[in-house]
């Protein structure tokens, strides 16, 4: 073999490793872009609260990923993510704040993209309130305070109305500049 054939089949043989890498690379992060989607993700979110219990079918979706993954025990919430809980579960959400947030079966919470507000989108969920808190209802932000008070949120399956039922304590909820007290 000549000097000048050495060199064509050096130079081939880098093409083909270099395209072998690319496609090798292109692989394995098509295979792991849900993980490497994730991870870029949880370093932009802001972590508003954690997932404290699961009982049973709990899924949790990150920010603007499609798919919703079973959700484990102390499980980071960040601005965007989404809790579902399936027939028969229930999990609950301890807030930074110190409020904590149970989630009944068949319910879907958001936590909005921006301020990290839970969202009541549908379900049965309780609320145990201590001071203020901040809640989404209908694209509206409602403002409850209570002190050691629990208030549970559901939607009637019949009118698609969603009602406030007081549980514990009193609360009064703040609609704009509308002001409703609740009692026992």
């Amino acid at each position: 073999m000549n000097k000048e054939s050495k060199q064509t089949f050096t130079s081939n043989n880098r093409s083909k490793i270099v395209i072998l890498l690319f496609f090798i690379l292109g692989a394995v992060g098509f295979y792991y872009s849900d993980k490497i989607l994730n991870f870029i993700n949880d370093e932009k979110g802001l972590q508003v609260a954690s997932v404290t219990d699961i009982n049973r079918d709990v899924k949790k979706k990150k920010g603007k990923s499609l798919d919703f993954k079973k959700a484990k025990r102390n499980d980071a919430i960040l601005n965007g993510d989404s809790i579902f809980t399936g027939n028969d579960s229930k999990a609950t959400v301890t807030f930074k704040t110190g409020h904590v947030l149970t989630i009944n079966q068949n319910s879907l919470i958001t936590f909005d993209e921006m301020s990290g507000l839970p969202e009541f989108v549908n379900g049965d969920i309780k609320l145990q309130i201590n001071e203020t808190m901040k809640i989404k209802i209908n694209n509206e932000i409602v403002n409850l305070k209570g002190s050691n008070s629990i208030v549970q949120l559901y939607k009637e399956k019949d009118t698609k109305k969603i009602k406030v039922m007081l549980l514990k304590g009193s609360v009064s909820t703040m609609v704009g500049q509308k002001e409703t007290k609740l009692v026992r």
